[in-house]
């Protein structure tokens, strides 16, 4: 289950890199007066979401079976700080388009708003949810390794 979530997390994070990355090359140049929130806004969406991206690469290892676990190489801390910015600027987009939902609820255009809350805010929680699980599951399977090893040192000893 994890695997599979990890692998809509990442597809989600190329799915917003690509669109950021696209309205960037593609969009209307000729635009005055763009604020320069917006030119942050993405500069800090691009960089977040492919520092996911490369996090839940690596981090997939995690998921396999024992012989591929490799649980001696550590994940760089930038990846996991990434990881929960991309995740906080999902979040803070959807606190964004719910406040916009509750504006636009006075005129009736609530409808179309609520699937940006959605959008965004789903993909947040879960990105919070899978980092706080791996982080649980690092602990716990170097927890096992080390009593395993412990175990056999024991063994070695009295041999």
């Amino acid at each position: 289950m994890m695997r599979v979530l990890k692998i809509l997390l990442t597809l989600y994070s190329l799915f917003i890199f690509g669109g950021i990355s696209y309205l960037i090359l593609f969009g209307d140049r000729e635009t005055v007066g763009t604020p320069v929130a917006l030119f942050v806004f993405s500069g800090i969406a691009i960089v977040t979401s492919v520092l996911n991206v490369f996090y839940h690469v690596k981090s997939f290892r995690f998921y396999q079976r024992k012989e591929k676990r490799q649980l001696d190489r550590k994940l760089p801390v930038i990846l996991w700080i990434g990881t929960i910015c991309f995740s906080l600027l999902l979040l803070c987009t959807a606190g964004d388009s719910m406040y916009n939902l509750i504006q636009m609820y006075r005129y009736g255009y609530a409808g179309r708003y609520l699937f940006s809350v959605l959008t965004f805010l789903v993909p947040g929680l879960l990105g919070f949810l899978e980092v706080l699980i791996l982080k649980k599951r690092i602990k716990r399977l170097k927890a096992i390794v080390a009593t395993k090893n412990e175990i056999n040192e024991i063994g070695n000893q009295t041999e």
